[in-house]
């Protein structure tokens, strides 16, 4: 474990060490984001990277810097979009992924299925969540059939998730007044003079 935490510490101090681009900034990312942690507790650092390496879930989970970074600066093909990503900022969970939501008592009493882990939350672009917890989902479900996977199947978990989301922006659009019509201009008197 100490040797996979000293090569990433090393690894992130000197860019040249890495060939591969992307590698290069997957760990400059990460070291950055983490250097905190990795100063005051090493050893808790190092359990999270060798966690990371457990397989591409493990390592979805631990990346939200990285997966943040991409999304911020276009890194990937997975940053395009037809909605702007500069759009104003809302609070946003920060990291919903499948095992960042429970089964919770809501205020009735009732069960509920609600996030619980709120480490990641910050001011984001309104897609962020619903973009987290979809790739998430349809990671997992990829994860659990690993062997048996049918390509035609991997985006029906990332639908499910990101569905509930696209039936409230319909019910609000449906719902909503339309936007007041500007009043017309005063007519202007002619004077002549």
């Amino acid at each position: 474990m100490r040797t996979l935490f000293g090569c990433l510490v090393i690894l992130a101090s000197c860019d040249d060490g890495i060939e591969d681009p992307r590698a290069a900034q997957v760990v400059n990312v990460m070291a950055a984001a983490d250097e905190p942690i990795i100063r005051a507790r090493p050893r808790l650092a190092a359990g999270k990277y060798v966690k990371m390496a457990g397989g591409p879930y493990d390592f979805f989970r631990g990346t939200v810097p990285l997966y943040r970074s991409d999304l911020r600066t276009g890194a990937t093909r997975y940053a395009a979009s037809r909605f702007a990503l500069d759009v104003p900022l809302v609070p946003s969970l920060g990291d919903p992924h499948p095992e960042n939501f429970g089964i919770l008592r809501a205020a009735d009493g009732t069960p509920a299925l609600e996030p619980n882990d709120f480490d990641a939350s910050d001011r984001e672009p309104y897609l962020w969540d619903v973009r987290r917890l979809a790739a998430g989902m349809a990671l997992a479900a990829v994860v659990a059939k690993l062997g048996e996977v049918d390509a035609k199947a991997l985006p029906a978990p990332a639908a499910t998730a990101a569905a509930p989301f696209a039936d409230v922006l319909a019910r609000v659009l449906r719902t909503r007044p339309p936007p007041p019509k500007p009043a017309p201009a005063a007519p202007v008197e002619e004077t002549t003079e």
